[in-house]
């Protein structure tokens, strides 16, 4: 789900001004009345109050009618005041690229530890990726788990996945009984997510960096056990993760707002088996 702030009326009005002033001067020097444009702009000056994002869309359309170039200007986020820039408003708008970690058919191995006070358990994690639509920014697999206590045989469930790409989804998670404040401070654990987090608080969960950032950012959801149903388990919560472009390495913390225990899951990429070495040559046939 996608959360967002709308742009703050006060701010597109301000910014607008000072771009009309421009306009205007450049209209005169051009020897350009554009009165047809500034009454038009007049009139929407004086409403559009209730609706913001629906007041900028008829500000950029006349303003694109102007016979010349007209710079983009600066957006205030209502929440917090914070100035987005023409260029964060263009790197909301695009998504990272297709990560080559996640595939049909790629496989993690690694652990998931659970600590309970002093005490602490590990598990071995198997994950198969089973799909994936990078323009919706949705994967889903299945997770399997050995060694549990008091199951006899490994635990496997299915999990629905979204990327995080400002388009489709953003840091901010707003179901599962998670909040802003949950996101946040999950997500801060991640040391790489650091560096991000300033501009995803003034940005309603967006980052406009994402599309040439070293690391994907994923949530993902456990629906139903496959097998092993009979467990102690649960999947109430799920998997916040980042995952590294470059070594495929992922991190993860689980969140379950009804539960305490403070779980961990590292995995590392698998190579599938009969993949060495294998590589196809070109040819051109006249």
């Amino acid at each position: 789900m996608q959360t967002g702030q709308q742009p703050s009326i006060v701010g597109v009005r301000r910014a607008l001004q000072g771009q009309l002033r421009l306009l205007t001067e450049l209209r005169g020097r051009e020897r350009q009345s554009g009165a047809t444009e500034l009454a038009e702009v007049d009139v929407i000056l004086a409403g559009g109050e209730e609706t913001p994002l629906l007041f900028q869309r008829q500000l950029n359309r006349v303003l694109g009618s102007f016979p010349f170039p007209s710079p983009g200007f600066w957006v205030s986020d209502r929440a917090t005041g914070t100035t987005l820039s023409p260029a964060q408003q263009q790197g909301f708008k695009a998504p990272p690229e297709p990560c080559a970690f996640l595939q049909l058919g790629q496989r993690f191995e690694g652990r998931q530890r659970v600590k309970h006070g002093s005490k602490g358990e590990h598990w071995n994690v198997t994950v198969t990726i089973q799909g994936v639509t990078h323009a919706m920014g949705r994967l889903c697999g299945t997770l399997e788990a050995y060694n549990i206590p008091d199951s006899e045989r490994p635990v496997t469930t299915f999990f629905e996945g979204e990327i995080v790409d400002n388009v489709n989804h953003t840091f901010f998670t707003s179901e599962y009984g998670a909040c802003i404040e949950s996101d946040l401070r999950h997500w801060s654990r991640f040391k790489t997510f650091q560096a991000l987090r300033r501009e995803v608080m003034a940005s309603g969960g967006r980052h406009s960096g994402l599309a040439r950032h070293r690391h994907v950012y994923m949530r993902w959801k456990e629906r139903f056990f496959v097998e092993g149903c009979e467990c102690r388990l649960t999947i109430a919560g799920f998997y916040y993760l980042c995952l590294d472009r470059i070594t495929g390495a992922i991190e993860g913390l689980y969140f379950d707002p009804s539960s305490t225990p403070d779980q961990q899951l590292t995995l590392e990429p698998q190579q599938a088996a009969g993949d060495e070495g294998l590589a196809f040559g070109h040819v051109d046939i006249a």
